[in-house]
């Protein structure tokens, strides 16, 4: 019973304060130079036609990752979705909010002002198991700074990631992405009882 106690204690602990501590990160792509090719990788972006595709390809291998992807990836219309495919089979995916102020990004602790009006926001990505380690990350963001810069008016992508993956932080500060600093100053915990309130 004490462990079982203990369980749920932690669970609660984890959905209301740890899963919304992150780094803030930025990049200025209009100073963003780079693009990695690979010519196994094809890059597009989805569109209504390749849902049933999404869901043969990518959704036996979640695994219970991105429980709220699907209303993006089912809609791909509404929000950029970047697929990767590799030997015609879609192994990698890329939510992308055109507009960081209508992302999921203004539900975390961020403060606002970091924003912008011109800030784009790279939500949450999936590469199938086979596929990690093999740079298609890198690829894939080289691909969407690629489409952000030519199609769109946007200066900078934000992205988060969250504390207890320091290996994540510093491959996103190796590709050039800078940690927004205080971008989140109140605190986890302090913006969690802000939020209560206004319920």
């Amino acid at each position: 019973m004490i462990d079982g106690g203990r369980r749920v204690l932690s669970l609660v602990k984890y959905k209301l304060i740890d899963q919304w501590k992150f780094v803030y990160f930025e990049i200025d792509i209009r100073k963003t130079e780079w693009l990695h090719e690979d010519k196994q990788l094809f890059f597009r972006i989805a569109g209504a036609e390749d849902v049933g595709k999404i869901v043969t390809d990518i959704y036996p291998n979640l695994n219970g990752y991105g429980e709220g992807d699907g209303r993006y990836l089912e809609e791909p219309g509404d929000n950029l979705v970047f697929l990767c495919e590799k030997n015609s089979a879609i192994v990698h995916y890329w939510i992308v909010f055109e507009n960081a102020l209508d992302s999921p990004l203004v539900q975390t602790p961020i403060r606002k002002k970091f924003i912008g009006e011109r800030s784009a926001y790279l939500g949450s990505a999936f590469t199938v198991g086979s596929e990690r380690g093999l740079w298609i990350i890198v690829h894939s963001v080289s691909h969407i700074i690629r489409y952000l810069k030519e199609k769109t008016d946007k200066e900078r992508v934000l992205l988060l990631v969250h504390r207890d993956t320091p290996g994540a932080i510093e491959f996103y500060r190796r590709l050039g992405f800078g940690i927004l600093p205080n971008a989140a100053p109140k605190g986890v915990t302090r913006w969690l009882l802000e939020k209560l309130r206004k319920w």
